[in-house]
């Protein structure tokens, strides 16, 4: 999986070629959106330290977004079960 960090004056982000994940000041992701779509396949995610606790935006979060979060060292277990494959 090829990441890139980006960095502006007010947001910092991952980036894959389909997959944008938002990290706060700590490098804690709390946003996503699709690479052509945007924000309307975007959404929030919430964690407690390291592990997922809630996200919101679609019903089923992208197994892409999974896979960035955890290649960051996240806990997505909670999306695994209704993640959507794309």
């Amino acid at each position: 999986m090829d990441i890139k960090f980006h960095e502006g004056l007010t947001l910092r982000w991952f980036e894959t070629p389909e997959w944008s994940v938002f990290v706060d000041e700590r490098g804690v992701p709390n946003g996503f959106e699709h690479a052509e779509r945007g924000d309307e396949c975007g959404g929030g995610l919430w964690f407690d330290g390291r592990v997922l606790v809630d996200y919101d935006g679609v019903f089923s979060l992208p197994a892409g977004v999974i896979a960035l979060c955890e290649k960051l060292g996240f806990n997505m277990d909670y999306a695994k079960e209704t993640a959507d494959e794309g």
